[in-house]
């Protein structure tokens, strides 16, 4: 089973063979990790952004779609500190949105480092920073000014396809959804849906995980439980359509392979 599986913890996934992600299986989350490994987020504006790149490492099926230095927007702040309290980090294990962290803060870049819009998207969605020559880019992954799906996801009219599948293990492939008024349709929902905290969503299992490949050559996971599309800690209302559209295009096909 994919690491996106609806578990407690940053991103509820269940830790299997691999961690699913956005498409995940775990609740959308974050991968799981050993307890001295530092998780790559920045608290930004109240909001906590994971880099694209932690949330698909050894995730083939998903792209960070690496940033080119004309991707980069104006300046919006600046990383301010690396440091996290340990006993925040005992207490909530790999889960920053719970971590008492100031604006600015992100464990792996250095201070000083400028933080910069994504053109093209929301920085309620993304942001990204130049460090060491590189540039880093940073998705949403929790925030609690977030009332509707469309505070966490810009992604209007941005979706190429949507992979699906409801083989959790993921061994049967994923079935494509690439008719545009389908996409409209899902998305359309997704981003008018309630965003719902963590301790008000539901304990429905998981039925489909997803992967929005976006035109920018980039893609994100989620997972879906009935009313619901897992993000975060937390989880956005969908009507039953939703799954519903879900069913009929897995049973359809066709169906990629997507590799290990």
């Amino acid at each position: 089973m994919s690491l996106w599986a609806r578990t407690a913890g940053i991103t509820r996934l269940v830790l299997t063979s691999i961690l699913l992600v956005a498409g995940t299986s775990t609740h959308m989350g974050a991968r799981a990790q050993s307890s001295n490994e530092l998780v790559d987020f920045i608290r930004f504006n109240g909001a906590v952004y994971l880099s694209t790149a932690y949330l698909d490492e050894d995730i083939a099926t998903t792209s960070s779609s690496p940033l080119a230095p004309g991707d980069l927007g104006p300046v919006v702040g600046e990383v301010v500190t690396n440091w996290v309290d340990g006993n925040d980090e005992v207490l909530y294990p790999n889960e920053p949105c719970y971590w008492d962290t100031p604006d600015g803060t992100a464990p792996l870049l250095t201070p000083g480092d400028d933080i910069h819009a994504v053109r093209g998207y929301a920085t309620t969605f993304r942001i990204a920073v130049r460090h060491e020559s590189n540039q880093v880019a940073y998705q949403v992954w929790c925030n609690d000014g977030a009332e509707v799906g469309a505070d966490l996801f810009d992604i209007f009219d941005r979706v190429d396809r949507i992979s699906v599948t409801a083989d959790l293990s993921e061994s049967s492939g994923f079935a494509v959804i690439d008719d545009r008024a389908t996409i409209a349709r899902l998305v359309g929902m997704l981003l008018e849906g309630q965003v719902i905290p963590e301790e008000l969503s539901s304990t429905a299992p998981i039925s489909h995980q997803l992967i929005f490949h976006l035109d920018d050559g980039s893609s994100f996971r989620a997972s879906a439980a009935s009313g619901e599309l897992l993000w975060g800690l937390g989880a956005i209302t969908v009507p039953a359509a939703f799954t519903e559209t879900l069913d009929r295009s897995w049973a359809s096909g066709p169906v990629e392979e997507i590799p290990g």
